[in-house]
This record gives C-alpha cells, structure tokens and sequence, in this order.
C-alpha cells in the first residue's frame, strides 16, 4: 500500500508490492526524492545521486533515464511502460494536492530568502558560489534549486583569494569597448544578479571588430554552454522556447529586427510570461515564464525601436589592428587562464555590492531603474565614490547618445527636429504639420518616397506617438488637444532661443545687458532656462 501524507512521507509497502510501489519507495527512500511546482506550475523532482542534488521536471526525458536506470539497478528488471505513468500520476497528485506551496527552480543564477544570490557552477559536484554582502565562498549543500539543462557545461571555479578587484580590467584584452568602460563593467556584474531586468547588450561596429568573438567570450563567463551563440529564430514562440533553456543568450550577426521581435524582447527583458497549449487535443496549458539577459550584435545598430532602445546598452566594438590579431583558439586559452581572475574579481565586487546598495536611492529613475541602482553599487565597489560619478556620467551620455543616434536614423523623427530646431512652437492639424514636414524634407534633399515616410495625417499620427518618448528627452515635448472642430497637436522645443537672446548672450561677456530693454523686445518669447 502507498501511504502519501506529506512531502516528506516515507512509501509504505508490503511483500506483494508492486512495480509501482517499488518505483516509489526507490525515489523516497534512496534517492530522498521530494515532489513540488516551481513558480510556473511544472511538476518537478528533486533527487539525491551520489551525494549530488538534481532538479529535473517530471516529464523530462533525462528523469525518465534515471528513474529505469535505477530500477534496473535495484531490481535487474525494466519498468513497464504503464507502470512508468502511474508513478508519473502519483508525483504529479502529491506535487499538485499535498503541496500547497510553489519553490523557485533557477538557471545559473538564484537568490534566497534572505537577500544572498548563488551561482551555479553546474559541474559534477553540484556546487555552486554563494554571494553575500562582504562575502562569498563555495557552497555544497544546495540552498537553492538549479535546473541544469543538457547544453550547459561546467563553469571554472572561481579564484577566491582576489585582493584587487581590478583585474576584471582584463576583460577588455578580449572584448575591445570604443567607450562607456565602465557601463560594461556595471552591466557584466549585473549578470550575476537574478531577479532584476538587465538592458539588452549590443554590439555594432565593421568588419574585424570581433563583434561574435565578444559574444563568445561573454556566454563563456557568465552561462558557459556548447552552443557559444544564438541565432534569431523567424518567430516569438521559437524564441520562448529557447528562453527557457539559458541564462544569457547571445543573438549573432542580426541585420534586422521585426517589430513584432522587437516587442517581445522588451517583455523578456523585464519579465513576462506566455500560455501555450500543451496538445490539441486537451485543454491543458503551459506556461513560459521568463526573465533573461538578451545580447544582439550586427555590422550596424540593430535596434531600431524607441521601446528597446530605452532598454539597451549600446557599444561600438573597433577593429582590431593586424597587428595585434591572434588566432581564436590562442585568444581561447588565454581567456580560460583569465577567466578564475575574473570571475573573483566579479563575485568580490557584487559582495561589496550588496553592502552598498542599500546606500543608494534614485531621486529621478529612468526606465531600468533596477539596474541603475545596482550600478550605482557596482561602480563604488569597482572605483570608489569616483566609480559612482563616472557611471552616473556616462550612463546618462550613453542613454542621450543612444536617443540622438535613434532619431538620426528615424526619417520622421530627423524631419521633425530639423524643423522645430528654428522655431519655438507649432501649433495646426496633422494633416498641416505633414505638409511642414514634407516642405522641410524638400529643403534637406530627403526622400519621403522611402525611409518609412509617412502618407497621410492618420499614419503620422500613429508615427508620431511611437517618437514622443525620444523627442521629450532632446527638448521637445508634444500635446493634443480637440477642439469642437478638429483636433490639434501643439509642439515646443525647450531649447529654442530667439536671434535676440543669442545676441545677448554673445554679448554678455562685453557688457551687462539691458533687462528693461531686453523684455520689452521680448514679450512674446516663452523661456524655459
């Protein structure tokens, strides 16, 4: 008889016990197998082989492996093919009617209860790097639960006895950032944060610039696997499915990005989850859950959309000089005998993090406010307090960069900022701001037969309200309002200065001027300085 009472129950059995109470009574007695849901309601099973905890899902192939195996071990006899499904509906009773309680299962990277994150070094031994503020160390009791997937191969460990967190300078031997060093720092340390959106890495720049190379590299020191980059699949479900299976994934050589691709790797980014039929012929669901790190890299800047840009961070690679090119498997060995160095400069540095953090509270976040907090810490225990103000700096040069680059290339969005950049304000239909915008593409010799122009009031409407985001934060700010005839758009650039206040201030160093004068001249002009 089986007697299930709890999650930790023993399986009670008598001498006529079946195929099916044997199975049992090998998973709960000899392999302390405990029977739970992670966070999106998979079945799953943790087992002690050799000393080693495993996390696998019920239904995985690799657990099927090991429960015959097993068996046939103890037993010298297959499991019947019938047998293997009952056992499999018992697991899935308790886990789902005797456990009320859901357990987080990671990839590579997890966090518990009381604030400590963990790294999995997915090796043989089931160890993991345990980071705490001011400390960490290896861990061999498994406070946390790892799914380790088939594509994923062992990490190095770590070098621990790191005094001096510069080293991790020695990432840029193989990852050739043209600026924003220390944002690259910030972000590689992030990596080994769960929990928290992290902005899309990408890399642009020409030919010979190492830009898969990079990718290489990255996947190697934070989520190592036989597949060292990714190729971007036609479709969004395709890419949930591969999001389960890494941490990191690094998408190579992209020339372009669907709108559809670009929308979901937003979500990705900042956590979101999918319902999926299971077969079609039920009505069982499943459910993807997701919260990854993304990498993109192309010739040119592949992200074309205000709403991943916003969630990016943006590096030019440069190429690398013949001189100073070596062959990739000499680069690789050289990295591997980098790579313990490295990897304890990051963990000293994310220890010293934690301590910091709760330092730090932003007064104006923007939209990856998460991240900007923790690179906040990051930036204080890699350089100091001037860390701090280099990653405030340059985040924010980065984050205005990145806008101007966006609406350079937008056909629209140029047309509209060459326009207001001589006025203070527009105020008409759409339908007249498009006739001015169509007027200032003939002055600049744009095209508006291409490029994305477009041909009537209602499709710059919809343009219009994809760019407001990136146009505010170069000054220019738009409103709507209807009257009881038409509706309007009113735009104002915050930077404007009239030929008068230019001569002003041109003038101000020869002779104070006249301020009784100047508002008289002045009295239709609005200053936002």
């Amino acid at each position: 008889m089986i007697n299930l009472k709890n999650n930790d129950s023993k399986v009670n059995y008598n001498n006529s016990e079946s195929q099916c109470s044997k199975a049992l009574k090998l998973l709960t007695e000899d392999l302390s197998a405990k029977f739970f849901r992670d966070e999106n309601n998979n079945i799953c099973v943790s087992v002690y082989v050799n000393g080693n905890q495993e996390t696998h899902f019920l239904r995985d192939s690799k657990f099927k492996i090991l429960l015959c195996g097993e068996y046939f071990y103890h037993y010298n006899r297959a499991l019947n093919k019938d047998v293997i499904e009952q056992v499999f509906n018992i697991i899935s009773y308790q886990a789902l009617y005797m456990n009320r309680f859901t357990e987080p299962v990671f990839n590579r990277v997890g966090f518990d209860d009381e604030g400590n994150f963990y790294y999995d070094l997915s090796n043989h031994d089931s160890e993991m790097v345990k980071i705490s503020s001011d400390d960490y160390r290896l861990e061999i009791f498994n406070p946390v639960r790892f799914k380790r997937y088939s594509h994923q191969i062992p990490q190095v460990r770590p070098n621990f006895l790191i005094n001096d967190v510069s080293c991790i300078d020695k990432i840029f031997k193989y990852i050739r950032i043209n600026n924003f060093e220390i944002n690259f720092i910030c972000w590689i340390v992030s990596c080994f944060i769960p929990n928290i959106p992290h902005p899309v890495l990408i890399f642009h720049g020409e030919m010979g610039s190492a830009k898969s190379t990079a990718f290489y590299f990255i996947k190697r020191l934070v989520d190592p696997s036989v597949v060292e980059t990714l190729t971007m699949p036609k479709d969004t479900k395709s890419l949930s499915v591969i999001m389960q299976n890494d941490w990191f994934l690094p998408f190579d050589n992209i020339s372009h990005i669907s709108e559809d691709m670009s929308d979901f790797l937003c979500r990705a980014v900042t956590g979101t989850a999918i319902q999926e039929r299971k077969l079609h012929t039920n009505g069982d669901d499943y459910i993807f859950k997701f919260q990854n790190i993304i990498g993109l890299n192309g010739i040119n800047q592949v992200a074309l959309k205000p709403d991943l840009i916003d969630r990016s961070m943006i590096f030019e690679l440069y190429s690398i000089p013949f001189g100073e090119r070596k062959e990739l498997s000499e680069l690789k060995a050289e990295f591997e005998n980098d790579l313990p160095d490295i990897l304890g400069c990051i963990f000293k540095i994310l220890a010293n993090s934690i301590k910091y953090y709760k330092e730090y509270k932003l007064t104006d976040p923007k939209r990856m406010a998460d991240f900007q907090r923790w690179g906040l810490a990051i930036a204080r225990a890699y350089k100091g307090e001037n860390g701090v103000n280099s990653f405030l700096l340059d985040y924010d040069d980065m984050l205005q960069a990145q806008v101007k680059e966006y609406l350079s290339l937008d056909c629209v969005a140029m047309l509209l900022s060459s326009y207001m950049n001589s006025r203070e304000k527009f105020y008409g239909t759409m339908t007249e701001l498009l006739i001015a915008l169509k007027s200032e593409a003939d002055r600049l010799g744009v095209d508006t037969r291409t490029g994305g122009f477009p041909g009537n009031a209602r499709a710059l409407s919809a343009k219009i309200n994809e760019i407001i985001g990136p146009l505010e934060k170069i000054g220019i700010s738009v409103y709507r309002r209807r009257t009881s005839e038409q509706r309007m758009i009113s735009i104002h650039n915050e930077n404007y200065k009239s030929e008068v206040e230019i001569g002003n201030y041109l003038s101000n160093e020869e002779s104070e001027p006249n301020n009784a004068e100047a508002g008289e001249d002045n009295d239709d002009l609005v200053s936002f300085d």
